[in-house]
């Protein structure tokens, strides 16, 4: 994703591009990894409470053709599996095990932003050399701030993608269950997507550095 696909290599190079690829994995694993791991274990969490089998279910398929649409475009949308649910519910239970998941993407996008801020400050992590490298050195300032920023845009994007009211996603079972529930959990990942996306209105790395410049 970052390095832009097969097109960035065509325009960056083979050199730059396989190098930004081998050290962005691990960034991109502390960063992204999080989001998805922690949204399927709330499903789990709150279905076991139900007293629900709960279990994580890989989708190979899913993974390497998002592995293939990232080659190409270099945008990343994949599904590499999720928790299935077994057992006796209601509606609202039902609801409350799907709606575990996008909470737990919400609270981790919130917790990133002081956290990020105390990383930031204590690192003096920012983006403005956009490159990996810096002569024959690792930029590592560039890339802490790319593992805040993508902590964020990952938590938002998966959280709001998972609440959309459609298919197999949380979204359709939490509107089953509740209205109010449904748009106030998707205003909660819409607002703040549309505002930095579409309206250039804030940007929770603004927000962040604000802060980081405070402490």
């Amino acid at each position: 994703m970052v390095t832009g696909g097969i097109f960035g290599l065509l325009r960056t190079g083979f050199t730059t591009w396989f190098i930004t690829i081998v050290v962005m994995m691990p960034v991109m694993l502390f960063a992204v990894g999080p989001a998805f791991l922690l949204h399927e274990i709330g499903h789990k969490v709150v279905a076991k409470k139900y007293g629900c089998w709960a279990e994580f279910r890989a989708d190979p398929k899913g993974l390497k053709m998002g592995v293939a649409i990232a080659a190409v475009l270099g945008v990343v949308f994949m599904a590499p599996g999720a928790v299935m649910v077994a057992g006796l519910v209601t509606r609202r239970q039902n609801g409350h095990i799907a709606i575990a998941g996008p909470m737990v993407n919400f609270g981790l996008f919130l917790v990133g932003i002081p956290l990020g801020a105390v990383i930031i400050a204590l690192t003096g992590a920012n983006g403005d050399i956009d490159a990996i490298l810096v002569g024959n050195s690792l930029n590592y300032k560039l890339l802490i701030w790319y593992m805040i920023k993508f902590w964020l845009t990952a938590n938002l994007v998966l959280g709001m993608f998972n609440m959309l009211p459609f298919g197999p996603l949380d979204g359709l079972k939490v509107k089953a269950w509740s209205e109010v529930a449904f748009w106030a959990m998707l205003g909660a990942f819409a607002i703040p997507l549309i505002l930095w996306w579409f309206g250039g209105l804030w940007s929770p790395m603004d927000l962040v550095s604000s802060l980081a410049s405070k402490i």
